[in-house]
């Protein structure tokens, strides 16, 4: 419930409506009220404001569109804040030419037609002191406002407004601790990167010029021009997903040109596609020469000299990057340390505010993987970091290692769906293999008998045949030799068993999933690992928990288990596509082939 604060709240006034202080469970929030705005119209301003999330903007905490007056509630900036160092004593330009006003010291000066305030000679000097970023002639009063003097005004303003908040950042943390500060975007460090795609695909857009070209399919029409265009567009839609593409990725997407455009195809090159292949090459690795900003960029071009931490390797782990990337802009050890605080604070509650804390596990990242590098226990991250054990928060520490700005459940779904039904065909042939029984029990559950799956005998969905495939996986990529148990995977376990006294007397070094109920039903999911839980479930498939599996394997530093090594590859390299340069085992590279055939029956 919005509280008032008495008759002088009225913070502001103009043809939108009307901005008021009020207060929100004792912390003062800005309301603005839209009294002629349509609910649309509302809608998209708050859309807007959202967007705009950023460690020196205002965020926006809610809207009402149920009745009118219709408003927007957002953080309120007061006196001593960002805003007040850096917006005071600044012209003020409104849409009607009669409405523009200037803040002359907290008085309201109605400007002239030129919009130019003459100043003295004393504030002229003032404000080249204390506003900078206000272009030379509008202090001088030679010349009215201009897009010249905007471009300068943006040129020096963004380098001063971070000097500005470097040096009132502690005065803003004060003020934070009352009002929920405005955070970046949850992958403010990250290098934002989608997987890999397990079908390609080319981009469907280009220039009007090369889609004439492409139209004509007319191989005198390939020039110089037309090959640099032709690329560069290849280039921006791959570069999505990764800057480093493999030989192997490079080599998949020449073949797509060619098959896509035969006319392309090289006649007098060996494979058809080898000037295309050197072309993209050459354009990957000039693109990277001029990125100074992407973690990945800058991790490989690291010097071993210039950091006396043995954990930062350029050497890329199992093909993830941001091992420890460096703080956010803005941000130390001080900062961190807060964030660190708030949210042990706000995981206390009974109620915690999972949003909040989301932003700040985002900024604190860096500090996680280091201690993550320095082989810090479980038990003891868990005293840093309580709100990491949770299942949510795990796959989101996987995105930003990652560095995707997509779901990597969704992803993982997707590209493991596509192999969903070969799977199981492949495991109804294995008559001969030594796991024969176990693989038929778990094909059992997609047959049209009275089973858990199948309750109303209609053929199986392709997300039951996923939670089948996935279980029957380990058994199909099992070594010929040393100790294997596939319950170092998945460990099926009763609904009445005790999962703290499973987790008790569970030794494994490395995570796996538990399993409680039925695979048609689970009743929950836990994954553990050194006699911890890691986190938990209640609300999940087998699919699903693979995936938090895997994260855990990346957040925490875990190698793979030598019994399930196959396993673990293909679904990191074939599934994740997150490629490490290695070759794949000979069985990993056989199973591969056994899928492609079985896709074609």
């Amino acid at each position: 419930m919005l509280e008032d604060l008495g008759p002088d709240d009225n913070l502001s006034s103009g043809r939108f409506g009307t901005v008021c202080l009020k207060k929100f469970r004792s912390t003062p929030v800005a309301v603005k009220y839209l009294e002629s705005s349509s609910v649309k119209e509302v809608q998209r301003e708050a859309s807007f404001l959202d967007k705009c999330c950023h460690i020196n903007l205002p965020i926006i905490f809610g809207v009402n569109t149920m009745q009118k007056p219709y408003f927007i509630v957002a953080e309120f900036y007061g006196n001593g804040s960002f805003k007040a160092l850096t917006l005071r004593e600044l012209l003020h330009k409104d849409e009607e030419h009669i409405k523009s006003y200037v803040n002359d010291f907290s008085k309201a000066t109605l400007i002239s037609e030129g919009k130019i305030k003459v100043l003295t000679a004393a504030e002229k000097d003032r404000y080249r002191k204390e506003h900078m970023q206000i272009a030379p002639e509008l202090i001088e009063g030679t010349h009215p406002q201009s897009v010249k003097s905007d471009i300068y005004s943006l040129g020096i303003g963004h380098p001063l407004s971070t000097a500005i908040f470097y040096y009132s950042y502690r005065k803003r943390l004060e003020f934070d601790n009352k009002v929920s500060s405005p955070c970046p975007d949850d992958n403010i460090v990250l290098n934002a990167k989608m997987l890999w795609p397990r079908v390609l695909t080319l981009p469907t857009s280009f220039r009007l010029d090369v889609t004439r070209t492409l139209a004509s399919k007319e191989k005198q029409n390939i020039n110089k021009k037309f090959r640099r265009e032709f690329i560069g567009s290849i280039y921006d839609h791959f570069a999505r997903y990764t800057l480093y593409p493999t030989k192997h990725q490079l080599t998949s997407i020449c073949e797509l040109i060619v098959q896509k455009y035969p006319f392309l195809k090289d006649t007098s090159i060996g494979t058809g596609y080898d000037s295309w292949y050197a072309s993209l090459y050459e354009k990957f690795r000039n693109e990277r020469k001029s990125i100074k900003d992407d973690p990945e960029v800058i991790l490989r071009k690291r010097k071993p000299k210039e950091s006396s931490k043995e954990c930062v390797k350029a050497k890329l782990r199992r093909g993830a990057i941001n091992w420890e990337p460096p703080f956010p802009e803005g941000e130390d050890e001080v900062s961190l340390q807060r964030h660190k605080d708030f949210m042990k604070s706000e995981f206390e509650k009974r109620s915690p505010d999972w949003a909040k804390i989301s932003k700040r596990m985002a900024l604190t990242f860096p500090s996680r993987r280091r201690l993550m590098n320095d082989n810090m226990s479980i038990k003891e991250i868990k005293e840093y970091y309580p709100t990491l054990f949770k299942f949510e928060q795990i796959l989101a520490e996987f995105e930003r290692i990652l560095g995707l700005n997509s779901s990597v459940v969704d992803s993982f779904r997707s590209n493991f769906q596509q192999v969903t039904d070969p799977i199981v065909k492949l495991g109804k042939t294995k008559n001969k293999s030594k796991s024969k029984e176990e693989i038929q029990t778990f094909l059992h559950l997609l047959e049209d008998d009275d089973n858990d799956m199948n309750e109303d005998e209609s053929e199986p969905t392709i997300e039951e045949q996923a939670e089948v495939a996935m279980a029957v996986l380990p058994y199909l990529l099992l070594p010929k030799s040393g100790l294997i148990s596939t319950d170092d995977f998945v460990h099926f376990v009763f609904e009445d068993e005790d999962i703290d006294e499973i987790v008790k007397i569970s030794n494994k070094p490395f995570p796996r999933i538990v399993f409680k109920g039925q695979l048609s039903s689970p009743d929950a999911i836990y994954i553990i690992a050194d006699q911890q839980v890691l986190c938990s479930s209640t609300n999940t498939t087998l699919l699903e928990a693979t995936v938090c599996l895997m994260a855990c394997y990346y957040v925490f530093l875990y190698d793979y288990p030598s019994g399930l090594n196959n396993f673990y590859l293909y679904l990191q390299k074939c599934i994740l596509q997150l490629q490490d340069g290695k070759k794949l085992p000979s069985t990993v590279i056989n199973f591969v082939n056994d899928i492609d055939a079985m896709s074609k029956i």
